[in-house]
């Protein structure tokens, strides 16, 4: 990791207090502020928000859940690698060349 005298001109946050718009924490012996209802509602619909972009992938035939049962979970037997996992592993710790370059970002 870079030291700080690697980049003169960078200003550190003040991460003493929280960013704008965030309000500040309370004290120990503060009572934290009151979150009106209306603010914990959205105000789009539900399929408008980020996580409501999935549920057009759901279909009603998913919605079965079966749970695992916990005791018939097992590591599968030990195998050999296979000659492509060894192949794969020396190319990763091969070193670089020309058909086989590595980008190297710091």
């Amino acid at each position: 990791m870079y030291g700080l005298r690697c980049f003169p001109g960078l200003e550190l946050p003040d991460l003493s207090k929280p960013p704008p718009g965030f309000p500040l924490p309370p004290l120990n012996n503060q009572v934290p502020p009151e979150v009106a209802l209306d603010e914990l509602m959205p105000s789009v619909p539900y399929f408008e928000l980020p996580a409501g972009l999935m549920v057009p992938l759901i279909k009603l035939e998913d919605g079965e859940y079966k749970p695992l049962d916990p005791d018939s979970i097992r590591l599968p037997p030990p195998a050999p690698p296979s000659e492509r996992l060894l192949a794969a592993v020396e190319a990763f710790y091969a070193p670089p060349c020309h058909d086989r370059p590595r980008d190297r970002y710091f």
